[in-house]
């Protein structure tokens, strides 16, 4: 089997993470350095069994069925991983090279000399759930839906060089790119593939109104199928009768839960009611390793927190005003206070142990000091002697958000809070649900937010950081340089890795001069299961990795 010299730098959710994904500001942070993963106990003294149920604890709900026409958040996107294929399947092993692929609808490609065409051959015995064939014709289907800006996904740029996609016959078809990418299969293989014998029922236009409609017209290719669905309750699936690659899922359902409040959802678990959480926090680890009959799990993610300054706002206009802000916050302090070993201190878009990461950046030191004579500089004085910094006869205060329902995240906005105190700026705190937040975010209509992101897999940064992204993806700072879009579009254009790499290397320097975000932790993700619950392999790409090896103990 052929394949490219370049692969893929890790996923959010195999098949990667569409953008950016967003999590819920709860776990894990600290140190210098993190804590090594905890694995989960291999299950190979025992034979699987098949039967029986997983009820799993998470804290939001998935947006839709349809991975398209929602907004690209972790859970969606891991439920998507799921029910969905993709051509091909991800590695996480992007640490010191991009990472690779292998097969999964396809069986085996390759790339034209000139690396303007990719051929995929597809497995010829693949079934959607309800029996039908899964031909070329879905693989097309799939590349229109994700670029048709009815449909408006906020993760077709990686779609962007894709001409025309060519069904050959129903098991081959062929990619066509209008130029060279250093990075082909990649932006390929990004989203799963859907059913076209039933969606292409439903009009692109109509694709945001109708999210029930999916739910009665689904037919999967992955491991499970839905066999209900209550919103903000419970997501119920059941085995997909055609799945065969590598074998039937051994559970007979998977039960997929909506706690919103971490605290609630540690109490659902050791009460025996959730066999499996995510999400938990370094505080819950002591009391649930004390009980034998459960396990914690922790592993290394491409996740980081920060605080969104939203450069729309006077106040965070000037790139010195946000080097001032990041410079009064003790970051190092902080992540050691709130997450203790299972986190370290964030210093890139880029995650630390990722092949392309910018080791010759250093983290902006903690200095109140200069951070006051930069905001002098800047024209900010206390004039009324309230301790709060004024200019032009306003002071400097702003809403500091973030979402509700989890004590670590409180106390992380408290610090900051207290520390910007002390330079005399005045951050209100308001703590939202993490939806609506959300949809605030995606409108700019906030001053700075203290929200977790998930690293996108093809390293490219440009709906985070162009302003042709202002407004349309997530560069929810609004923020807009000239220099930024030029290196953007060149690693865009990037036809080497070579090239590909200096070209983020760049973005990373800019970043870290221009701060429209202060990055405060890399973290560790944590989970937890009852030791009943075997072949767990939670990892970087997929918390769900394989979740056709899952199985229960009668």
């Amino acid at each position: 089997m052929k394949q490219a010299a370049w692969k893929r730098p890790i996923a959010a959710l195999s098949g990667g993470v569409l953008g950016f994904a967003w999590l819920l500001l709860a776990a894990c942070g600290g140190g210098s350095a993190p804590a090594a993963p905890t694995p989960v106990p291999a299950p190979a003294a025992e034979n699987p069994v098949a039967g029986g149920r997983v009820v799993v604890g998470v804290t939001a709900d998935i947006g839709s069925i349809n991975p398209y026409s929602t907004l690209s958040t972790t859970v969606t996107q891991e439920i998507a991983s799921v029910l969905f294929r993709q051509l091909l399947r991800e590695n996480p092993d992007y640490t010191d090279h991009p990472p690779t692929f292998g097969p999964d609808l396809a069986e085996s490609w390759e790339i034209s000399p000139d690396g303007l065409t990719v051929t995929f051959h597809l497995q010829k015995d693949a079934l959607w759930s309800d029996g039908t064939p899964i031909d070329a014709e879905d693989i097309r289907y799939t590349w229109q839906a994700q670029t048709n800006p009815e449909v408006a996904w906020d993760s077709s740029q990686f779609k962007r060089f894709i001409r025309d996609v060519e069904v050959v016959d129903k098991a081959t078809v062929k990619f066509h790119l209008s130029r060279r990418t250093a990075n082909p299969l990649l932006q390929i293989n990004e989203g799963q593939i859907l059913p076209r014998h039933l969606w292409s029922q439903l009009p692109f236009a109509r694709w945001h109104s109708n999210d029930d409609w999916f739910v009665e017209h689904l037919a999967t290719s992955g491991p499970y199928t839905v066999e209900s669905w209550a919103r903000q309750q419970e997501l119920v699936l059941a085995p997909n009768p055609h799945f065969r690659s590598p074998h039937p899922p051994y559970l007979d359902k998977v039960v997929i839960r909506v706690v919103p409040e971490v605290s609630s959802l540690v109490a659902e678990f050791l009460a025996d009611n959730l066999d499996v959480v995510f999400g938990i926090t370094p505080s819950d680890v002591k009391r649930i390793e004390a009980q034998p009959s459960l396990g914690v799990v922790s592993w290394l993610s491409r996740s980081f927190a920060f605080v969104a300054w939203n450069t729309r706002r006077e106040l965070f206009h000037s790139p010195a005003a946000r080097r001032a802000l990041t410079l009064a916050i003790d970051r190092e302090s902080l992540v050691e206070a709130i997450y203790g070993r299972y986190g370290k201190l964030s210093n890139s878009l880029i995650i630390s142990d990722v092949w392309a990461y910018d080791r010759s950046l250093k983290p902006w030191p903690y200095d109140p000091a200069k951070a006051r004579e930069i905001l002098a500089a800047e024209g900010f004085r206390d004039i009324d002697g309230d301790g709060i910094l004024d200019r032009g006869g306003k002071p400097f205060r702003f809403e500091l958000a973030t979402n509700s329902g989890n004590p670590q995240r409180q106390d992380a906005l408290i610090l900051i809070q207290q520390q910007l105190r002390k330079v005399g700026v005045d951050a209100q705190l308001r703590f939202v649900a993490f939806n609506p937040l959300m949809e605030q975010a995606d409108r700019g209509e906030f001053d700075a937010l203290l929200a977790r992101w998930t690293m996108p897999t093809d390293l490219d940064l440009s709906f985070a950081l162009a302003t042709e992204s202002i407004g349309r993806a997530q560069n929810i700072f609004g923020y807009s340089s000239p220099q930024m879009d030029r290196l953007l579009e060149k690693t865009r254009n990037a036809a080497t890795l070579e090239e590909f790499h200096q070209g983020l290397l760049e973005v990373q320097q800019l970043v870290h001069q221009d701060l429209p975000l202060t990055l405060l932790y890399e973290a560790h993700d944590l989970g937890a299961y009852h030791r009943r619950v075997h072949g767990l392999q939670p990892n970087a790409l997929r918390r769900f990795w394989q979740i056709e090896d899952w199985w229960r103990s009668p």
